[in-house]
């Protein structure tokens, strides 16, 4: 596959490297903050919430740059995007603790 005449393969791949890295070097970012929020008492299911959290802000900001790319982006999409990610977040939130 040539990336220079495909352009949709190489946005593809542009994507999902900007979603890995984002993701992972956020997830440290929230997990140092629980870290110093629980006073050094952090558990696994902490980093993994931690993951969590932050593969869902990462995807919801990439989804934020796709709609402004798309020309579809204004103040109530990008409103109802992030409600959802967050709504997403409580509910696997709640059905883990069950």
């Amino acid at each position: 596959m040539n990336i220079e005449s495909n352009m949709l393969v190489g946005l593809a791949i542009m994507w999902i490297a900007c979603f890995l890295a984002g993701s992972s070097f956020l997830a440290l970012w929230i997990y140092l903050f629980k870290n110093l929020y629980h006073r050094g008492e952090v558990y696994v299911y902490t980093i993994h919430s931690s993951l969590r959290q932050w593969v869902l802000m990462t995807a919801g900001f990439m989804g934020l740059v796709t709609f402004y790319s798309l020309g579809v982006l204004n103040l109530k999409t990008g409103a109802l995007l992030i409600v959802i990610i967050m709504l997403f977040e409580l509910m696997i939130q709640s059905v883990s603790e069950n």
